[in-house]
């Protein structure tokens, strides 16, 4: 700035002398305001200069105080983040355990409707406790009217004895009468034949009670007969009419051994068809049936009411009564069929033999639910040709079965 005027000052000093006491005092007051102006800057240099220090102190100070500020916000939001997440934790927790609480409710109200259902089956159960109590005492009286029927039933034949020996005794009466003009000795050769002729037998194994022992029987038709009694596998008074325990006895038979029948009674037998006819036709009979497998488990099956028809019909099973037991009915296909052997079909298939296939004669249809004459094996084994019953096992072999008969309740033998 001075040397701009100084400049000016050269320059002008001729042309203007006339100013010259303008331009100077002009120029006097410019150097004092230049001189003031100095002074100032001067001044706010040196304040500058003293405060600069300051207020990079107060800066610095700041700037950390800001940065401090700063990662404690950051803190704050990582805290509030982190608090956020504990939120939504709790959220879920709380949805969680409002569900267990309403599923708590349920259980329990569903553990309500299980003590009221088991009070109830309690309940149902001393019902049927005490039912069970008069079943029991029903069974027992059952039991005595089975003892009474057998006893009824010895009775029966005992009469019937004594009034054929009372028929023999007056055919003998009569016939001492006759001959009474006979010598002592011819009467006593006479007698001792008729009494031979006219030898009474049983007709059924009643009599036997619960011995199992082998018995002379006749029936209506027949010349007199042994066969097995047993009075331990089902009470008192049953004939054994077929038998197997082992293989020493092949049944795989034809017609005419069927029909007279095979075996040892003693152990592996079958009675015969004729026989079977004679003795079932003369009076009602009932049948029990016993099954044992290789694990000595035993059922049985029963039936109140069994006959058979006469060789003409091919001996036919005609009637098989009302089945109980624990064996299953698996004589049910058989009602009404006659029976087949290998040599004499009779069964409803057309393209084959049942006798031939299952190895056995029986009543077969096409073919049968059962197979108690089949082969006899020595362990169990699943075989159609087998001796089975399939309502309990199928076709798995079984150990032994035997077929028993006995007269029914009140029935009389017809002539």
């Amino acid at each position: 700035m001075r040397a701009f005027l100084r400049a000016s000052f050269d320059i002008e000093m001729y042309r203007y002398l006339c100013a010259m006491f303008v331009t100077i005092f002009i120029l006097f007051l410019s150097v004092s305001s230049i001189s003031a102006s100095e002074d100032h800057w001067d001044d706010q240099a040196r304040i500058e200069k003293e405060c600069a220090p300051y207020c990079l102190k107060v800066f610095l100070w700041n700037t950390v105080n800001m940065n401090q500020k700063i990662e404690a916000c950051d803190k704050k939001n990582v805290q509030m983040a982190a608090l956020q997440s504990q939120l939504a934790v709790s959220k879920a927790k709380e949805t969680m355990y409002e569900k267990t609480i309403r599923d708590k409710n349920v259980q329990c109200q569903n553990e309500d409707q299980l003590y009221a259902d088991v009070s109830s089956i309690k309940h149902k159960i001393d019902h049927m406790a005490a039912q069970t109590r008069n079943e029991s005492k029903l069974f027992e009286l059952l039991k005595q009217l089975e003892d009474y029927r057998v006893a009824l039933e010895l009775k029966n034949e005992q009469i019937r004895s004594l009034e054929t020996k009372l028929q023999i005794s007056e055919y003998l009466f009569e016939n001492c009468k006759a001959n009474f003009t006979s010598t002592p000795a011819a009467l006593m050769i006479m007698d001792s034949k008729r009494v031979a002729h006219l030898k009474v037998y049983e007709t059924s194994c009643l009599q036997a009670g619960n011995s199992s022992d082998i018995r002379e029987i006749q029936v209506p038709g027949t010349e007199p007969f042994r066969v097995p009694c047993d009075g331990t596998i089902a009470g008192s008074g049953w004939m054994v009419i077929q038998r197997r325990v082992d293989r020493s006895v092949d049944f795989n038979r034809g017609w005419a051994e069927y029909g007279t029948g095979f075996g040892d009674l003693e152990g592996n037998f079958f009675i015969g068809l004729e026989k079977l006819y004679r003795m079932t036709s003369s009076r009602p009979h009932e049948l029990y049936i016993y099954l044992e497998n290789f694990e000595n488990e035993i059922r049985f099956a029963r039936y109140d009411n069994f006959s058979i028809a006469s060789e003409e019909d091919a001996y036919q099973l005609r009637v098989l009564g009302k089945y109980s037991g624990n064996a299953g009915d698996a004589l049910l296909l058989n009602r009404n069929m006659k029976f087949t052997t290998f040599d004499r079909d009779n069964d409803k298939r057309d393209f084959d033999n049942c006798a031939i296939e299952r190895h056995s004669g029986w009543w077969y249809s096409q073919c049968a639910r059962s197979n108690l004459n089949g082969r006899y094996f020595d362990r169990e084994l699943d075989k159609w040709e087998g001796i089975w019953w399939w309502n309990w096992q199928e076709t798995r072999t079984l150990k032994s079965v035997q077929m028993l008969i006995r007269p029914t309740i009140n029935s009389t033998v017809t002539n």
